[in-house]
């Protein structure tokens, strides 16, 4: 293959057709400043990221040459980030691993290139933490309350640095606490609360509180997510570490042992620093998920995808604490690692596995000598990606219907972007129209 033949494939897979979220994003984004918010407000949720698209969007196109590059952005960042949160506490060399860790994990690669908030969220988790360690409180509070406003997940990350603080606490009088009355408890405690700077981020987030416990009670029987199951714990990190979802699973298993085995024997000589920033944002999010989830479900792993670098982390600890032979080995283990995550994702790149709607869309009309007036399908799934490209290739806005005799769209789903005219029980009379059904898929 040519350069040019290089390019031009690259430039192909890189304008991959969108999957169903990448849509409803775009189609979001689309509205008003305004009525983001508002749609956002009835969603799941808050509307950063969408006034971020959208402001992409208005300056450019919704390419996705143009709109991937917001995902791909964030994810150089974190990498960037991790370099300097990793010096905190290692040496040059293990930091440039570090990065080259984050940069390359399968994982986080995948979602580098999907126009959703997960990158944006690992940026700011990375940089929250940096912030809080090197003591800056002013970059610590305007990037939390960013990362409040960009995903609803980033909750569950920001509630772990009072854990952070009241496990200093907790360190510190470890030898008087079973011993101390409620009063002095307090007092005890009261450092915690003095701290406004570790407040201010939910201060600033309060008035998206009631919209929040709206979204809550909403959730109903119509959330997508079931009760979490101990395989699926297991699973996730697996995920994290190596992506089950789409590499060799001989190699997710072997990243999985390696990473067992670290835990197991070298748990007690790393650094207590790192291993509390490891528990605390790697472990603790995904423990907090899942006893969260025996009551309502809301364990599920993309949404956790903030834990990725953190556990990462724990190798570079690890290998921080070894000596002369038996570290160049670790070190050159986790370079093949990392060039090991260079092929993999290089393989996914040119791979993809995103639905063609728009092949679909343009093969159907292709077929037919005079272009109908509406498309109908009665697959919700589907749905957003047939409405996107079917418009694209010629079909009047609004002329792409969805197919239902309860005339109710599944609400997680993305029906806050669906117009109530777009969804119909009866069959038009005429024959001026295309019906797409689960064989067409």
């Amino acid at each position: 293959m040519d350069i040019k033949q290089f390019v031009e494939q690259f430039y192909t897979l890189w304008t991959q057709d969108y999957w169903r979220d990448e849509i409803f994003t775009i189609l979001l984004s689309k509205n008003s400043y305004l009525n983001i918010l508002l749609l956002t407000s009835k969603d799941f949720n808050p509307p950063l990221f969408y006034y971020l698209t959208k402001t992409v969007i208005n300056i450019f196109n919704d390419s996705p040459f143009y709109l991937r590059q917001i995902p791909l952005f964030f994810h150089i960042l974190s990498s960037i980030f991790a370099y300097k949160l990793s010096r905190i506490f290692t040496s040059k060399l293990l930091a440039i691993l570090y990065s080259l860790l984050v940069l390359t994990n399968t994982f986080l690669f995948y979602y580098a290139f999907q126009l959703r908030p997960y990158s944006a969220m690992v940026f700011l988790s990375i940089l929250s933490v940096y912030f809080f360690l090197s003591k800056n409180k002013l970059g610590f509070v305007i990037i939390n309350t960013i990362g409040l406003y960009t995903q609803t997940y980033y909750l569950v990350f920001y509630l772990m640095f009072f854990g952070c603080e009241k496990l200093k606490l907790i360190n510190k009088h470890k030898n008087q606490i079973l011993f101390l009355n409620i009063k002095t408890i307090f007092v005890k405690l009261r450092p915690l609360v003095a701290k406004k700077y570790l407040w201010l981020p939910l201060l600033f987030y309060l008035p998206w509180i009631p919209v929040l416990i709206m979204q809550t009670i909403s959730k109903n029987e119509s959330f997508w997510l079931d009760k979490v199951s101990l395989f699926e714990v297991f699973n996730s990190i697996a995920t994290y570490l190596g992506d089950l979802n789409y590499v060799p699973v001989l190699f997710s298993l072997f990243i999985l042992l390696i990473f067992t085995i670290v835990t197991f024997f070298g748990y007690k000589i790393i650094s207590a620093k790192i291993l509390k920033v490891v528990f605390i944002f790697g472990f603790c999010p995904i423990l907090f998920s899942v006893l969260v989830s025996l009551i309502s479900p809301i364990f599920t792993v993309r949404y956790l995808i903030f834990t990725v670098p953190f556990l990462l982390l724990f190798f570079i600890g690890i290998v921080a604490q070894f000596r002369y032979k038996l570290k160049f080995i670790m070190i050159s283990l986790l370079f093949i690692i990392v060039v090991t995550y260079s092929y993999l994702d290089y393989q996914a790149f040119i791979n993809p596995t995103n639905y063609r709607y728009g092949y679909l869309a343009y093969s159907v009309l292709s077929q037919v000598q005079t272009k109908p007036k509406q498309i109908i399908t009665n697959e919700p799934i589907r749905y957003l990606g047939i409405k996107y490209y079917f418009e694209k290739e010629g079909i009047k806005t609004g002329n792409v219907k969805y197919f239902s005799l309860t005339k109710r769209f599944p609400h997680f789903i993305g029906d806050v972007v669906i117009d109530k005219k777009e969804i119909v029980n009866m069959y038009p009379k005429g024959k001026d129209y295309i019906y797409l059904g689960e064989k067409d898929f």
